[in-house]
C-alpha cells in the first residue's frame, strides 16, 4: 500500500509521520497558518471495510464535542487510497504512557489532578451522547502546562466486535472485558479503561503485561489484576478501592455516570469516604476461550455470567451531536489564507459551560513536562506563524510584548480557528498583541452578535479561564503586599477575593493560608494596640495622681 507522505489527504501535504497508536497512524499535515495531525487507520486495517466505515462514523460523530480537556478534530472523512482520516490539533505533550515509563513517578494525590481532568473529558463526551471507546494511557496527554487532554474519542466507538482482534499486545488489557468479547462501547467501558489507566500511573505497569495479544485479552477477561495496594506504596485503601470500583468486570458494579466519578475523586481528595457501592461484590465471570483475531465482522462468544452491555444511546436532555443533528459541510473549513463568508460556516452545538463540571487542576506536579516524540519534535509555536517575533519561551508558554502569559492551548486554538466575522478578527489581533482582556472582550461581541461557532466558543471560554487566573494572581499578589505593609485587614479583604478566583487546591490552600496569617497578625496587632492604650491609660493616671498629691502637699504647706 502507497506511504502517504508525499501525498495530499483532505487538501493537506502529509509530511512525515509522528507516531503509531493503538490502531491508527499519526501523520503530520502542514496548513498555512501551523502543523496539524492527519490520522489514519492501520495499514493492515485499511482494507477491512466493515471497520474503516465504523471508525469513520465513530471519529464524525465525537468530533462535534469540543472541550478544554478533549483534543480538538476539526474534519473527517474518507481518502480513496488511505481510508478513513481524521484532522486533529497537535499538542505538545508527552502521553501518560511515556512519563510512567521515563520514570516519573506521581504521587497518588497528585494522581487524582490527573483523575479529576480525564474524568471531565469523559463526561463531557457522555453529556453528548458520545462514548470514547478506547481509554488507555497512550490516548491521555499531560501538556506542558500541565493539563490533560483526552485524545482518540470515538474511533473505536461504533465498531461491535471483540478489540482483541484490533488492539495489540498489552493495550488489549486496557478494554472492558465487554468490549473484548464484542459488546459496544458505552460509559461504564470507559470507566474501566480510566480505571486501567490509574492503575498504570499508580503501580508503574500494565494490569495484565504480557506482548502476546490472546493472552493478555484472555486475563483481563478471566481474572483479576495484581492487587495494587502491594505494588504501589503508600496508597490509601479508599484510593485502591476506587481504582477497584473503575476496573470491576461486571458493567453494573462500576460508575454510572462521570458525575459519580468526580464525586468520589472529590471525596478521596478531601479525606471523605467514597459513596456506597450500588451492587455487592462478585467473583470473575467464569472462564470463557477467546478466538484469534479476526477482522471480520465475528464476535467471541461472551461468558455467561457477563451481561451484554446496552448500546450507549444519548440522554434525552443531552444535545445530539452527529451529522443528522447538526447540517454543516464534511470535512470542517481548516486555516487557510482565505477567509469564508461567515454565511458558508456551520453553527455547532454542544453543551454549554454550565453544564461542564468546575472541577479542575491549574497544576499536577513541577518538573512532570518532558518531550514526546509523537507531539513536540515539530517546534511547533516557532514555525506556525501565529505569533510572529514571539519566541516561545522553556515552560511553554508565550510571553508578548505587553508582559501577559497566555498558554499554548488557548493561543492553538486561536491560531487554528478561522475567524468569521469582524470582531472575531480584531480578537484574535488583540490576543496576539497580549491584550487578552480586550481580546475576550471582541470575541464576546462577535458572539453576541450572531456569529457563534464551535471554535469561537471554545476561544472564549479558554480566554475567560485565562483572565480568571490573571485576575488571581493579581489579588493573591497584593493581598501579599498588604500583608508585608502591616495593612492586614486589606490584606484579608485581597486574600479572600483570590479565594474567591480560585480553581485548584494549590490556588485555594495559598489564599486560605493567607487569610489565616493576615488574621493572626490583626489579632496580634490589636492586643498590641489593646495594651498600649491600657499602659497609656495607667501612665497617664499615675501622673495625673501625682499632680494630685503635690497640689495637695503645697496646699498644705501653705
Amino acid at each position: 500500500m502507497a506511504d502517504p507522505v508525499g501525498q495530499t489527504i483532505a487538501g493537506y501535504p502529509v509530511e512525515k509521520p509522528l507516531d503509531k497508536g493503538a490502531y491508527d497512524i499519526l501523520y503530520q499535515a502542514q496548513t498555512s497558518a501551523q502543523p496539524i495531525a492527519v490520522k489514519l487507520l492501520r495499514e493492515d486495517l485499511r482494507s477491512d471495510a466493515t471497520l474503516g466505515a465504523a471508525v469513520q462514523a465513530g471519529w464524525e460523530k465525537a468530533r462535534a464535542v469540543v472541550h478544554p480537556n478533549l483534543v480538538a478534530a476539526y474534519s473527517s472523512g474518507s481518502d480513496p487510497h488511505f481510508g478513513p482520516y481524521c484532522i486533529e490539533e497537535i499538542v505538545k505533550s508527552r502521553t501518560l504512557r511515556k512519563m510512567v515509563l521515563d520514570g516519573s513517578k506521581i504521587a497518588w494525590r497528585d494522581s487524582l489532578e490527573i483523575a479529576v481532568q480525564l474524568a471531565t473529558a469523559l463526561k463531557a463526551l457522555h453529556d453528548a451522547g458520545v462514548a470514547h471507546g478506547d481509554v488507555h494511557p497512550g490516548c491521555i496527554l499531560i501538556t506542558l502546562d500541565q493539563d490533560v487532554k483526552l485524545e482518540g474519542a470515538g474511533g473505536l466507538t461504533a465498531v461491535n466486535r471483540s478489540l482483541a482482534g484490533i488492539l495489540n499486545g498489552a493495550l488489549a488489557g486496557y478494554s472492558a472485558p465487554e468490549r473484548l468479547t464484542g459488546s459496544a462501547a458505552t460509559p461504564s467501558s470507559d470507566f474501566y479503561g480510566m480505571g486501567a489507566s490509574l492503575y498504570f500511573l499508580l503501580a508503574g505497569r500494565d494490569p495484565f503485561p504480557g506482548g502476546d495479544t490472546q493472552a493478555v485479552a484472555r486475563a483481563a477477561i478471566e481474572k483479576a489484576p495484581t492487587p495494587l495496594g502491594t505494588l504501589a506504596e503508600g496508597l490509601a485503601p479508599a484510593a485502591v478501592d476506587f481504582v477497584q470500583r473503575l476496573m470491576s468486570k461486571l458493567p453494573a458494579q462500576r460508575y454510572a455516570s462521570a458525575a459519580e466519578v468526580l464525586t468520589d475523586l472529590e471525596n478521596l481528595r478531601s479525606g471523605k469516604p467514597l459513596s456506597p457501592a450500588k451492587f455487592a461484590a462478585a467473583p470473575p465471570p467464569a472462564p470463557a476461550p477467546v478466538a484469534p483475531p479476526q477482522l471480520d465482522a465475528t464476535v467471541v462468544s461472551r461468558p455467561a455470567s457477563a451481561p451484554a452491555a446496552a448500546a450507549f444511546t444519548p440522554p434525552e436532555t443531552a444535545p445530539v451531536l452527529d451529522a443528522a443533528a447538526v447540517s454543516r459541510p464534511s470535512p470542517m473549513p481548516m486555516p487557510s489564507p482565505f477567509r469564508p463568508s461567515a454565511a458558508s460556516l456551520p453553527t455547532v452545538k454542544r453543551p454549554t459551560s454550565a453544564n461542564l463540571p468546575s472541577a479542575r487542576a491549574s497544576g499536577l506536579r513541577p518538573g512532570v513536562p518532558g518531550p514526546d516524540p509523537r507531539r513536540t519534535s515539530l517546534a511547533m509555536a516557532s514555525v506556525s506563524g501565529l505569533n510572529a517575533g514571539v519566541a516561545p519561551s522553556e515552560s511553554g508558554k508565550l510571553r508578548t510584548p505587553g508582559g501577559t502569559i497566555v498558554f499554548g492551548k488557548l493561543e492553538t486554538q486561536v491560531g487554528s480557528t478561522i475567524p468569521q466575522s469582524e470582531k472575531e478578527h480584531n480578537g484574535d489581533d488583540l490576543f496576539r498583541r497580549g491584550q487578552l482582556q480586550q481580546a475576550v472582550k471582541s470575541w464576546q461581541e462577535a458572539s453576541d452578535t450572531g456569529h457563534q461557532h464551535a471554535g469561537l466558543r471554545a476561544k472564549i471560554e479558554l480566554g475567560n479561564r485565562e483572565l480568571r487566573k490573571a485576575q488571581y494572581q493579581e489579588a493573591i499578589n497584593e493581598a501579599k503586599w498588604c500583608f508585608d505593609a502591616g495593612q492586614f485587614v486589606t490584606a484579608t479583604e485581597r486574600a479572600q477575593d483570590a479565594l474567591n478566583l480560585a480553581e485548584s487546591d494549590v490556588q485555594r490552600s495559598e489564599s486560605k493560608l493567607l487569610i489565616d496569617m493576615a488574621k493572626a497578625k490583626d489579632i496580634e496587632a490589636a492586643k498590641k494596640r489593646t495594651t498600649s492604650r491600657i499602659i497609656f491609660v495607667i501612665v497617664a493616671a499615675v501622673v495625673l495622681l501625682g499632680v494630685m498629691v503635690w497640689v495637695l502637699l503645697n496646699s498644705l504647706k501653705s
